[in-house]
């Protein structure tokens, strides 16, 4: 694949043309994709807290945790949204 200049390949994206091989990125795509797998929790201080409490946890416990979190964090900018509001609060939890 021969490489493209570096001005073709800014005007191909602005103009939504992908050359072969080149994806362009979608900002909104990648902002969903990324809260999607991205963790909201730290994995330390949760097996660290489960730890005082005399147990265990397994290796996938901070993943449900942080899916646990991003739901209700949905759930919080949903209402706020409903309430015409742009800043969620912590009763909207």
């Amino acid at each position: 694949m021969a490489p493209i200049g570096p001005v073709v390949g800014i005007l191909l994206r602005l103009l939504g043309k992908t050359p072969a091989g080149y994806p362009i990125p979608t900002a909104s795509r990648e902002k969903n994709e990324m809260a999607d797998k991205e963790s909201l929790v730290i994995g330390s201080k949760i097996k660290a807290y489960i730890k005082t409490k005399g147990l265990m946890c397994s290796g996938d416990l901070a993943d449900a945790v942080s899916q646990l979190v991003r739901d209700a964090l949905d759930k919080a900018a949903t209402r706020t949204q409903s309430n015409k509001r742009s800043t969620v609060r912590p009763h909207d939890l």
